[in-house]
């Protein structure tokens, strides 16, 4: 990947957010083109030191790509916020038990009817 001056500055973005668009990090760094950070943001994802997260048809944000730390995403319909869910599956006789964030848990009976 080439150097560039915003790679450094793109990265440190993701130090206080979990997810970024590359409108809020255009926003935070208003002294680059958006085409530059556009640029600099696919190079990164394209030599997987970020990971894109696509929301919607309209809406894409990039995470930190951190090897072993494995992740889903919920997506609030009313705000359109991002935020990280840790789900662990576990098999209970005929059930599929769903731990979202060790805090909620949900029983489906049958897990194809769930999804």
């Amino acid at each position: 990947m080439r150097t560039s001056q915003y790679k450094d500055l793109i990265l440190a973005q993701f130090d206080t957010a979990h997810v970024l668009s590359i409108t809020d990090i255009h926003k935070a760094l208003p002294q680059a083109d958006f085409s530059t950070i556009f640029r600099n943001i696919e190079q990164l994802y394209t030599a997987g030191v970020l990971k894109k997260i696509v929301v919607d048809v309209d809406t894409v944000v990039y995470e930190r790509n951190i090897p072993g730390h494995a992740h889903d995403h919920f997506v609030c319909t009313d705000c359109g916020e991002v935020d990280a869910i840790h789900l662990i599956l576990y098999t209970w006789k005929k059930y599929t038990l769903i731990v979202l964030n060790i805090f909620k848990i949900m029983v489906i009976p049958d897990m194809k009817k769930a999804f």
